[in-house]
């Protein structure tokens, strides 16, 4: 499997995750005030970051040529995307401990507004997450600053996204594993 087809084959596991989990994705939208749209822009980062990490933690032992090419090609489907939905500003908010506290208004876009900047502002605000999450799981440090993300403190909410995000770790680990082998 070539670079550019991993990345597809990752990309639309992203983009197609409403449509294979449309109750989840109502259960969760439910519990915040964003837009229908809002919301699948912010869990299409949200998964886009945890690809990129699955990418990071199961390509370790790939050539590294091939691990930049596929995180490339992945990247250039992912800034398309912030640049075809005018990735927002990210919402003011402010950090205690793990949780992320904002009202969910998002900051004013100004002449200058860059959707690139604005999704990798949304990249550091993940690692981040991680880095203040010391002694909890991936899923769950991200489960938390998502929750905050979207001005919920719903513990339904941060469980289930939790929940979403280590099961994709282990499972696109596992189908990453497996499309390397037979390849």
């Amino acid at each position: 499997m070539t670079a550019s087809e991993l990345a597809d084959l990752f990309w639309q596991g992203t983009r197609n995750w409403p449509s294979t989990a449309p109750t989840l994705e109502e259960e969760l939208r439910s519990s915040t005030k964003l837009a229908i749209d809002d919301f699948r822009n912010e869990i299409t980062c949200l998964l886009a970051f945890v690809d990129d990490f699955v990418f990071h933690v199961a390509l370790k032992e790939a050539p590294s040529v091939f691990r930049d090419a596929v995180r490339e090609a992945y990247a250039a489907r992912l800034r398309s995307f912030a640049q075809q939905t005018a990735c927002k500003p990210m919402p003011m908010g402010e950090w205690v401990g793990s949780l992320y506290l904002t009202n969910r208004e998002y900051q004013t876009a100004s002449m200058n507004n860059d959707p690139i900047r604005n999704l990798d502002d949304r990249f550091q605000f993940f690692v981040e997450a991680i880095q203040r999450g010391k002694g909890h799981s991936i899923g769950e440090s991200l489960g938390t600053a998502f929750a905050g993300l979207c001005a919920t403190t719903d513990i339904v909410f941060i469980a289930q996204v939790s929940t979403l995000l280590s099961e994709r770790v282990l499972h696109f680990t596992e189908l990453l594993r497996k499309n390397l082998s037979t390849s």
